[in-house]
């Protein structure tokens, strides 16, 4: 045998090449990828660190996305809340301006109760602000428009609630159960009532109840309820109140909540604001402050209201009242709930400073991580590819040797 090499030496020989080989595949890869690994194995032991990481970073971007939306809304909801309290300023202003002019002025009582129904209309419309499709102010019912009057103008509604009480001289009452009627014997006297009418009566024996007119005779001293009175007839003291009126407090015998308007539901809407705080918003459009925004624009609005004073002395002082507790609540004002635009305003202000801090706390968490992890999974390019040119170069020279020595013979010694 005249080969220098053997088969042992061969195989070792191989062996380093390949394993050069892998290793300037492996950097050639590092270099073209920018990464130390195309797996996990390959960075084993900061495996760990670099998962728990990603997956904070992860979560971090989720908050972000869900802070970012939430404030989205909670801004929309500030400026339909600011739209309200421009809306009851200026009305506000504008009742000062009739009180002014004289509340017996019709023209003036026209114009206040155009500018109520205007406004009124401004604020449902605010109140049925969407965002994505959705409405805000609703509660859980998103897919529900949350503000709905029953009413479609303001002719509708004051067929419907008219505030002027009626004052008449009836002489005496005739209560009659076989036909249904009171009869007054003053004929005439009761020609400020019409059919559909509710009324409360006080003062009798029997018959002190709430009862709906079904008609009036041409005499207007004959109504005709829709249910039967006792018989009984009445000399003096009787009281007929009708209960048309819309009602000017949540107090008393009327038990006044938003329902006359709002088709939401009572759901307070929850936002997590990262893994540790989160908040209820609780904003909905049936929340006193609305409410009572709503009724003092009603309560100008109603019909037959001729003189507002000599109707009712009262109901001026209410609707300014409401308005300024809409506003700002009376603390003495007991017979209306707590809640204002002010608090509303304060707690969405709030919960908006909370949420955008907590965003810029997790963008630069985001950034912090990011780097972090760029250490761990990127690899120095500068060093890269030194480490290539390195392993190129020793290449070759493993080759040329191997070439070489397998062309050795003993007979180039002898």
């Amino acid at each position: 045998m005249s080969r220098v090499g053997t088969l042992a030496s061969d195989t070792i020989m191989l062996s380093q090449l390949l394993n050069v080989q892998s290793r300037l595949k492996d950097l050639n890869t590092q270099v073209n990828t920018g990464k130390k690994s195309q797996d996990y194995a390959g960075i084993a032991r900061d495996t760990f660190s670099l998962v728990a990481l990603e997956n904070q970073r992860e979560l971090a971007l989720r908050f972000i996305q869900t802070n970012t939306s939430q404030q989205t809304k909670m801004e929309i909801m500030s400026n339909s809340l600011n739209t309200v309290m421009q809306t009851i300023s200026t009305f506000r202003s504008e009742m000062g301006d009739f009180l002014a002019k004289g509340s017996d002025d019709p023209d003036a009582l026209s114009l206040i109760q155009q500018l109520a129904w205007t406004h009124l209309q401004e604020v449902q419309s605010v109140m049925n602000e969407k965002m994505n499709g959705q409405y805000i102010f609703s509660g859980g019912k998103t897919n529900t428009k949350p503000v709905e009057l029953a009413w479609g103008s303001l002719t509708d509604f004051q067929s419907t609630y008219k505030q002027a009480s009626v004052s008449a001289t009836v002489g005496s009452l005739t209560f009659d159960n076989a036909t249904q009627t009171i009869t007054a014997s003053n004929v005439g006297s009761l020609s400020g009532f019409s059919a559909g009418d509710t009324i409360t009566i006080t003062g009798t024996a029997a018959n002190n109840a709430t009862y709906t007119i079904a008609s009036i005779d041409s005499t207007s001293s004959v109504l005709t309820l829709t249910a039967a009175p006792v018989n009984e007839v009445i000399a003096a003291g009787v009281t007929i109140q009708p209960q048309s009126q819309f009602p000017t407090t949540r107090a008393g015998n009327v038990a006044l909540g938003a329902d006359y308007y709002y088709k939401g539901d009572n759901m307070q809407i929850q936002h997590r604001v990262d893994e540790n705080q989160e908040f209820t918003l609780g904003i909905n459009a049936n929340d006193p402050a609305i409410e009572k925004a709503i009724r003092a624009m009603l309560l100008i609005s109603q019909g037959n209201m001729t003189n507002v004073e000599t109707g009712n002395a009262g109901l001026i002082g209410s609707v300014i009242q409401l308005v300024n507790d809409t506003i700002q609540h009376d603390a003495a004002n007991n017979s209306e709930m707590e809640s204002d635009l002010l608090t509303m305003q304060y707690k969405i202000e709030t919960n908006v400073t909370t949420v955008r801090k907590a965003i810029d706390r997790m963008i630069i968490f985001k950034a912090t991580s990011e780097a972090r992890l760029a250490d761990l999974e990127n690899v120095n390019t500068t060093e890269a590819v030194t480490l290539l040119t390195s392993q190129q170069t020793a290449l070759e020279v493993a080759y040329t040797a191997f070439g070489r020595v397998r062309q050795l013979s003993l007979s180039d010694y002898i």
